[in-house]
């Protein structure tokens, strides 16, 4: 805390808008239930399509999972702008969506609607923790 120019600065009590405060603590909450309640992200999920029009997603099933999306956003996008259903499939081929221009993902959906984080393909996008290098 510091006072400049009778003006004083820090984090007090008297500076929290409690209101506000509890609305976000709201959000917190739901979206941490309804993350609690979605299936874990898909595992293992690849993309192929080089030299071609066409690009194949495939990943492996999780428990709990009803179904799973496939998202796909231009590599300048910062949020997902196009997805498909593909049911219970682990494999799903974008007709015409290139390989090369597009960020690729997939979530799981639970039964009643509850959907994972986007996973997205390799080491760099999984949830889980990575496996440690050989010899450490």
């Amino acid at each position: 805390m510091r006072t400049e120019n009778g003006i004083q600065y820090g984090d007090l009590v008297k500076f929290v808008n409690f209101p506000y405060l509890a609305n976000v603590t709201r959000v917190n909450a739901i979206t941490m239930a309804a993350l609690a309640m979605a299936p874990m992200p898909p595992a293992g999920v690849k993309i192929e399509g080089g030299v071609g029009h066409d690009t194949t997603v495939s990943w492996q099933s999780v428990p709990g999972a009803a179904g799973y999306r496939v998202w796909w956003r231009d590599t300048t996008a910062p949020l997902w702008t196009n997805v498909r259903d593909a049911g219970s499939a682990t494999t799903l081929v974008l007709r015409n969506v290139t390989i090369d221009d597009w960020f690729f993902g997939v979530s799981s959906v639970s039964s009643d609607g509850y959907e994972s984080p986007v996973e997205f393909p390799g080491v760099a996008g999984d949830f889980r923790a990575p496996a440690k290098a050989p010899g450490k």
